[in-house]
């Protein structure tokens, strides 16, 4: 489970710098820690979740990566060059793209000491953004001339990046995204051998003996039950390695973790049982860590599922709109913080995570968010008016036809919501306060868990009524919150403009960014409009209209009740106090190869 601070502050750190200021340090060199259970895949190209970033940035490095000055957690978070020998040279061209030439370091080596070259990135690049591979995140090389085209290429040959000499590589950008390096510090743009195969079984537990990559660490051993690490004796980069052995244990039981962490046995754990945090946060002072993250916690509904689509009282999905937007008003969420998640996050009033800065880059975004745009955000989350919101949440189910049972306060014929989730107390107990808050009003929960690959599979198929979500940003930019949704996204778990919903046109929003929603811009279908919407936002220069547009998304988002916000994001752990040389990001990932035990 994790949790949200106002991270202002913590972002204003978030700079970029050109070499990395990681100190050498001494002690025990060899440790074990547990951040997740198994995880579904280590491909960097494949792999979209938190603990899978983890493992690869220390197996991987982009053309530029994360590094960390100071003490932590009082230093600050740094974007510096990785594969990059220095910031790129930028040059804007007569038709509005942008060209960004980079010099790699001559002495880049893979793992196996071979020479790493330009042609590697240009390759791995088109590998991750081609057909043949079908990454979930290949939407992000739209942000490269080429990029949508080559979605759709087996090879991604359209996509205009290129290696002009061994150390040399240019890439031709729509136009100047104020985030571009921070994506190539993003996995799905680090760099992969050429024997990588489209379908990933390269990084697979059965092939880990024959592991290539180019990160400070290597592979040494990986099975069900680990992944454990050495230092990559080919690395040449400027990250500091102090660690000589990392085993990252693989655990979905957070008392377990627990006990193996009270124990010794591990030096780290990002999970355990919520209703021990401030027994924890007690014995543990100087070992117990809250900080910040650009996430948001929340609950999707697959658009699809016949739970609502089959029900009698739901035949159209303007009223499956009311519906999914009345059930989120049910929701106390201060309440769930204070009594079940118990790790001061703070209550959602939106999808884009507090944290993320406004177009003046210093007010928080969620100080302008809600349909007025106004700060109000979408419902309201304060403990004072929840009676209230709630009473209102009854009558507009009621207005739908359900019948209410006047004396019992109870719906006796709302659909029983499917909620899948993943296998750990802290999400199962939420899971469970759903189940009781929701049917205090008659509207049954059923809980289903499963374990974390099969839970994430099992999402992004589609093959679920109502599951419980979560997103960290991948850079630090509003867009990376909204952008998942579009229709061929392999992040649209929601499943919007794919089959029944493809056709449904009931979306209206002002695709253009001028003000007004114009004629033809109404009753359109999900593709026509938010698709449309998020393009136009990749390409639009002007600041202040970039913003507006990016509200007016997370509106179009947030009316279709299918984004059940619940908190922002907070990462709590603990961390042994004699670790030093560890870092984490507000991205989510840890950073664990400066470490040691002093």
């Amino acid at each position: 489970m994790k949790k949200n601070l106002l991270l202002l502050a913590l972002l204003s750190c978030v700079t970029l710098a050109q070499t990395s200021c990681t100190k050498k340090s001494t002690g025990t060199t060899a440790f074990t820690v547990c951040i997740a259970s198994k995880p579904q895949t280590i491909d960097p190209a494949l792999n979209t979740t938190a603990d899978g970033g983890t493992y690869d940035v220390h197996l991987f490095e982009g053309l530029y990566k994360w590094s960390y000055e100071g003490t932590y957690p009082n230093g600050k978070v740094s974007l510096v060059p990785g594969l990059a020998k220095e910031a790129p040279k930028r040059t804007a061209n007569d038709n509005g793209t942008v060209t960004y030439t980079y010099t790699l370091r001559d002495d880049a080596k893979w793992s196996n000491g071979e020479k790493l070259t330009a042609n590697d990135v240009e390759r791995s690049w088109k590998r991750a953004v081609s057909k043949a591979v079908a990454a979930d995140y290949a939407y992000l090389f739209e942000a490269i001339v080429g990029g949508a085209d080559a979605e759709g290429e087996t090879d991604g040959h359209s996509l205009s990046v290129k290696a002009t000499s061994e150390t040399t590589l240019t890439v031709d950008l729509v136009t100047d995204v104020p985030y571009w390096n921070e994506l190539t510090a993003f996995p799905a743009f680090a760099p992969v051998y050429k024997t990588a195969d489209v379908e990933g079984n390269w990084a697979s537990i059965e092939n880990s003996a024959n592991f290539i990559c180019n990160g400070p660490m290597k592979i040494k051993e990986y099975n069900d039950s680990k992944i454990e690490m050495v230092p990559n004796e080919h690395y040449t980069g400027t990250s500091v390695v102090n660690a000589t052995d990392i085993t990252f244990a693989f655990s979905d039981d957070d008392s377990a973790m627990l006990n193996s962490y009270k124990s010794g046995s591990y030096a780290f754990i990002d999970s355990f049982p919520n209703d021990q945090i401030e027994q924890i946060k007690n014995q543990y002072t100087k070992e117990y860590f809250n900080v910040g993250q650009l996430g948001t916690y929340y609950v999707c509904w697959n658009i699809n599922d016949s739970t609502l689509t089959g029900n009698e009282h739901l035949k159209n999905e303007t009223d499956r709109e009311k519906f999914r937007n009345a059930v989120s008003k049910l929701i106390n969420r201060q309440y769930l913080i204070d009594t079940v998640a118990k790790g001061g996050q703070a209550p959602a009033t939106g999808f884009v995570a507090s944290g993320l800065l406004d177009a003046d880059g210093q007010t928080d975004w969620t100080k302008k968010n809600g349909p007025n745009q106004d700060g109000s955000g979408y419902y309201d989350v304060s403990t004072a008016n929840y009676a209230t919101q709630a009473a209102t949440a009854v009558e507009e189910i009621k207005s739908l036809g359900f019948n209410y049972d006047e004396k019992e306060k109870k719906f006796t014929d709302a659909p029983t919501l499917k909620y899948l989730t993943n296998n750990g107390s802290g999400h199962e107990a939420i899971a469970q306060y759903l189940q009781a808050e929701l049917g205090k009003y008659g509207i049954s929960v059923a809980i289903e868990s499963q374990e974390w690959a099969t839970f994430i599979s099992t999402r992004k198929a589609g093959d679920y009524s109502v599951a419980r979500n979560g997103w960290l940003c991948d850079y630090n930019d509003p867009i990376s919150m909204l952008d998942m949704f579009i229709t061929d996204s392999g992040n649209n778990d929601v499943q919007f403009g794919k089959g029944a919903n493809a056709t449904y046109n009931g979306y209206s929003v002002d695709v253009n960014g001028d003000g007004t929603i114009a004629e033809d811009e109404k009753n359109l279908t999900w593709a026509q409009s938010f698709d449309k919407l998020i393009s136009n936002i990749k390409v639009t220069t002007d600041t202040t209209k970039r913003y507006k547009m990016m509200h007016d998304a997370e509106t179009m988002l947030m009316s279709t009740g299918c984004i059940t916000p619940l908190y922002y994001y907070t990462d709590f752990f603990l961390k042994k106090e004699n670790m030093d040389g560890f870092f984490s990001s507000p991205l989510g990932y840890k950073f664990f190869y400066g470490a040691s035990l002093k």
